[in-house]
């Protein structure tokens, strides 16, 4: 099942092996800045400038360029200050489609572990969505690297 990782720019420059396998292995890069800061407490340019270097890094390493941003720290997740509203604003006029946290595997909570990440997504009544088609969106490197994703395909394994 093709998924699409969300990269931390910086993270993706410590590990660029790893975002040249997830493109090899047929899956999707998204942005989720270079540095992981609230966008809401950054001034605009900083926004321009944290989607920008993680866009560059993309292109450098996979050859590819992305089109898909999601927020850190809950951006999406109900905005509804103009300080939260501005940086998908901002993101929309760089011609990004802003990603939403509504399908979350947890990936990102300390400790858990991948075959957590891929429990946690079958046991979702929208799994099933998934199975149809639609892509499961994850931003750290452990949903990929200590498991097996293609159980996410498979009927309760």
């Amino acid at each position: 099942m093709p998924a699409t990782f969300f990269v931390i720019g910086k993270n993706g420059q410590a590990y660029p092996d790893l975002l040249r396998r997830i493109v090899n292995e047929g899956h999707e890069l998204g942005n989720h800045t270079f540095t992981h800061p609230n966008l809401g407490e950054i001034p605009g340019r900083i926004t321009d400038l944290e989607l920008n270097a993680t866009q560059r890094l993309i292109e450098s390493v996979t050859g590819r360029s992305t089109v898909l941003f999601r927020p850190p720290y809950f951006g999406d997740a109900e905005a509804d200050k103009p300080e939260e509203v501005e940086p998908a604003i901002r993101a929309e006029k760089l011609n990004y489609i802003v990603v939403g946290l509504r399908i979350d595997p947890g990936d990102w909570e300390p400790y858990v572990t991948a075959d957590h990440v891929v429990q946690k997504t079958i046991d979702r009544p929208w799994t099933q969505i998934l199975r149809l088609g639609a892509r499961l969106y994850c931003c750290t490197t452990q949903a990929v690297t200590g498991s097996d994703h293609r159980r996410l395909a498979s009927d309760n394994s």
